[in-house]
């Protein structure tokens, strides 16, 4: 079975018996099934989980793709093909560039405090801006707490750059 012209398999379902009358769930069976026969005549029902963080089965911004099935030598009646795609471009970057990081108090007077920076991989850096974008403060990545006392009030950004991308969140200084 290929999906956009790159076999898809696992380790119960190579790229040369993809359908083998297996019930399985991201590559290990159903202990449900009885009897327990696998490899057997019989129906086939399997979710694949592939890894696609290098576009490799669907590119960014796709908007179809293909699903080929093919034998040598054996027979299969296909019923039902089903796909879910988990689209994350309709969500706020920050929801899932960001999702391990805390800011707070927000909104604060004084110093806020950032949480959960460790949980990002290779982080570029983190940048304190103002409210149109520009550059205030160039923040060490290994700091915790800032101190806003000696800003203005009004709305910052603090942006981090890591390995997922770009996101920020919005600080608000009273």
């Amino acid at each position: 079975m290929k999906f956009n012209g790159v076999n898809i398999s696992d380790a119960l379902h190579n790229q040369t018996n993809v359908f083998n009358a297996t019930i399985s769930n991201n590559e290990t069976l159903t202990p449900h099934r009885n009897p327990n026969l696998n490899n057997t005549l019989g129906h086939d029902a399997n979710i694949f989980i592939p890894d696609n963080s290098n576009y490799t089965y669907l590119a960014n911004n796709a908007t179809s793709a293909s699903v080929e099935i093919s034998t040598v030598g054996e027979t299969i009646i296909t019923q039902v093909i089903t796909t879910v795609i988990d689209d994350i471009s309709s969500l706020n970057p920050n929801e899932y560039i960001l999702n391990s990081v805390k800011v707070y108090p927000n909104p604060t007077s004084e110093i806020i405090t950032i949480k959960g920076i460790n949980s990002l991989t290779d982080v570029s850096y983190i940048h304190l801006l103002d409210n149109k974008g520009a550059l205030i403060k160039k923040i060490g990545i290994n700091e915790t707490q800032i101190d806003l006392s000696s800003f203005s009030v009004g709305i910052y950004f603090i942006e981090i750059k890591h390995q997922l991308g770009t996101g920020r969140v919005k600080v608000v200084r009273q």
